[in-house]
């Protein structure tokens, strides 16, 4: 899976920060089955999940540090748009059916905690690795012709390494 991170940060005190993030989708991941069960149509889901919020951000040293810390906490909405691809059925009759591409978007309530650590490169410029971990208000439940395909959202998590401008 591989998303493009947004996400800016507005210093309300030196060591608070309020923030806005999203983890938005760039490609997906076909998926397999939960369950031996065969779907009808012989077709695949593809899945691309992503989640955007607003927090809270503690950084531990001042802006101008080499390294700095952080340690925030979010609530928002994540979301799966699972895409079905087209298959194959055979009528009555045994004469094969062609069956659509079908794509649908499931959302639900979320929240996470994260970590990260802002490294200076030059000047303004910095590099940031980050990790969050989180839950949805409920397991977003992925399913093709009946046949259970994917959970997603009881855990949530996503790693990340990103480019920040930390502007004064």
């Amino acid at each position: 899976l591989g998303a493009f991170s947004v996400g800016t940060s507005f210093r309300a005190h030196r060591y608070a920060s309020f923030t806005l993030h999203a983890e938005v989708p760039v490609s997906g991941t076909r998926v397999t089955p939960m369950t031996t069960i065969d779907v009808p149509d012989r077709s695949h889901v593809r899945i691309t999940p992503g989640l955007a919020g607003a927090g809270v951000e503690v950084p531990f040293t001042n802006p101008e540090s080499f390294v700095q810390p952080r340690l925030g906490a979010s609530i928002g909405a994540a979301w799966v748009n699972a895409t079905k691809t087209a298959g194959t059925l055979k009528d009555n009759f045994g004469s094969p059916q062609s069956t659509a591409e079908v794509g649908k978007t499931i959302a639900a309530p979320a929240g996470w905690v994260s970590a990260a650590f802002s490294f200076q490169v030059a000047g303004p410029f910095r590099v940031v690795a980050e990790g969050l971990f989180g839950a949805t208000a409920g397991a977003i439940n992925i399913s093709n012709q009946g046949v259970p395909i994917a959970k997603w959202g009881l855990p949530l998590g996503a790693a990340g390494v990103r480019a920040e401008l930390m502007l004064p």
